[in-house]
């Protein structure tokens, strides 16, 4: 999942629905062993709409069994300019072969790691 979200800083109108919807953790869970899909989630950690990017990718592995939370540092929110670096991870996650420019269980720049 690419720009995974569980909740936003001043949610807006059009994605109060998104926000505010329970969603069946153990349903996903399920879902993703029937099909045989392993769930990463790839963050930026300067977004500012998910500003808290540990708790985030936290609560993907708890919610829903994530694998991994990926983070592609100094990225701002993903709908910007600079997202060759997303797009790249998007496409090696497809192909099978996550090769992150920067995996979370690794510090980066005294910043706490992520696994």
């Amino acid at each position: 999942v690419v720009a995974a979200w569980l909740a936003v800083v001043d949610p807006w109108e059009t994605i109060e629905p998104w926000c505010s919807t329970p969603i069946d953790g153990d349903a996903v869970k399920r879902l993703l062993a029937s099909h045989g899909c392993r769930l990463h989630v790839v963050l930026s950690d300067n977004d500012k709409y998910t500003p808290d990017y540990i708790a985030n990718g936290a609560a993907w592995r708890e919610r829903f069994g994530a694998e991994k939370a990926v983070i592609v540092p100094e990225r701002a929110h993903f709908g910007g300019k600079k997202q060759l670096a997303v797009l790249d991870m998007a496409r090696s996650m497809v192909q099978g072969s996550v090769a992150p420019p920067v995996d979370t269980p690794q510090k980066e720049a005294g910043r706490p790691a992520l696994s």
